[in-house]
């Protein structure tokens, strides 16, 4: 990412036939920002971005709120065409997630099931109630430890959700870049395969 002005990113196996060679074609920060698709958001970036089930309970056009088990999770991104009740997924960057003190606002908790300490940084690896392992960054020490739980902290504006296809929902945060995805300099139209 840091040499390039462009990225091409190819599909392979199915969504070849489905969607095409191309994954998505963009500045870096485009796809690690404003990702296609949920391919595109784990390719992009490392570690990778951490993906948990939810249901989408409501839709604006500025925000989204998903369920995750009991708890409210809100996104700034457009679902308005997902109907309600629809199996979504959500997406965070592990340098985004934010470890607090105390249930709250877009808050899930868990256990810290290991830790990878790399000097710097930390990798913490926590375990959701749903079973989803979510990594997370922490600068410098880990500030917690293995079987100890913790709350997590999902910001708003960086969450993303995918649909049950896997495409991404236009995020309603700083420049949208990708109100109208592009793929190879043409505008992304799924369609369903003859057989």
């Amino acid at each position: 990412m840091t040499l390039a002005d462009k990225i091409v990113l190819l599909n392979a196996g199915d969504p070849v036939q489905r969607d095409g060679s191309v994954a998505q074609f963009g500045a870096p920060l485009q796809l690690y920002h404003h990702p296609v698709n949920k391919f595109v958001a784990g390719f992009i970036g490392s570690p990778k971005m951490n993906f948990v089930a939810a249901n989408l309970a409501a839709a604006d056009g500025k925000t989204a709120l998903a369920k995750v088990g009991d708890l409210d999770i809100r996104a700034e991104v457009d679902a308005r065409r997902l109907p309600a009740q629809s199996p979504v997924t959500l997406g965070i960057r592990p340098e985004h997630v934010q470890i607090v003190a105390s249930p709250g606002d877009n808050v899930v908790h868990g256990l810290v099931a290991f830790i990878e300490q790399l000097g710097e940084a930390s990798y913490l690896y926590v375990r959701l109630s749903g079973g989803e392992l979510v990594t997370v960054r922490e600068s410098g020490e880990a500030s917690t430890a293995v079987g100890n739980p913790i709350h997590l902290h999902f910001p708003a504006r960086s969450l993303h959700l995918f649909d049950e296809s896997d495409v991404a929902m236009p995020r309603t945060v700083g420049e949208n870049l990708m109100t109208q995805p592009m793929v190879a300099g043409v505008t992304i139209t799924r369609t369903a395969m003859a057989t």
